[in-house]
């Protein structure tokens, strides 16, 4: 069930001040998740990303202001950052195309996966941030969520770097924890430095041997660090 009260405040909200050129509503045929997505048409991105403007479609889960918040954007095309000082281009991390993979394990809490998978599948989807997720029972309004994204986005490698030393830090202060290890291999695999994220996954499936998802995970990086993902 969504609480369509407050998403049609947050979204009167996103009218009224976030910078585009409209924000329309994707309905659905369920009846406790009438809405399954929020499209936003021209936003505006901060001047360091390329495209400058693009359509963000943010899926709305089930439970939507009630246990939880928004936590993912689509869009139509990967992001570029430009590098201060050259011409350079590099790619924004966790900015990552959707595969069929990504959709199977999101279709139980998006009615967007449901019923719209061929209009999600080959776009990309973007973190708000990989440095602070929503708290667990707070909700997050709409017009929160996209300024966080922009927020990340004014500066996204600087922002995972900086995340990934705290965790370095972090590991050196107090020793291993499986949390930590499991963060900085994904900080890792977002800066697509697979080698360093694949070395940390086996160190963790040696410490934790009963901890299938660090297997799960060393078999995903395997494959990135191969290029077949």
């Amino acid at each position: 069930m969504q609480d369509c009260a407050a998403l049609r405040n947050e979204l009167q909200d996103l009218r009224t001040s976030f910078p585009c050129l409209g924000v329309s509503v994707v309905r659905s045929h369920e009846r406790w998740n009438p809405v399954a997505a929020i499209v936003i048409s021209s936003a505006k991105l901060p001047s360091v990303i390329m495209p400058d403007t693009i359509d963000v479609r943010i899926p709305i889960p089930n439970l939507y202001g009630f246990a939880v918040s928004a936590n993912i954007a689509v869009i139509g095309q990967s992001l570029q950052e430009r590098v201060t000082g050259n011409s350079k281009l590099r790619s924004v991390p966790f900015c990552v195309k959707i595969i069929d993979a990504t959709l199977d394990i999101q279709r139980d809490y998006y009615v967007d996966v449901r019923e719209n998978r061929e209009k999600l599948l080959g776009r990309y989807s973007v973190c708000v941030t990989p440095r602070i997720l929503p708290p667990r029972y707070v909700h997050i309004p709409l017009i929160d969520f996209m300024s966080s994204l922009l927020t990340y986005l004014s500066d996204p490698t600087a922002t995972v770097v900086a995340e990934l030393d705290e965790c370095k830090d972090i590991l050196a202060k107090y020793g291993v924890d499986p949390h930590l290890l499991l963060r900085m291999s994904h900080l890792y695999e977002g800066l697509t430095d697979y080698s360093a994220a694949l070395a940390i996954a086996e160190q963790a499936c040696t410490l934790y041997p009963n901890a299938e998802w660090f297997r799960r995970k060393a078999a995903q990086l395997q494959l990135a660090a191969e290029g077949g993902l």
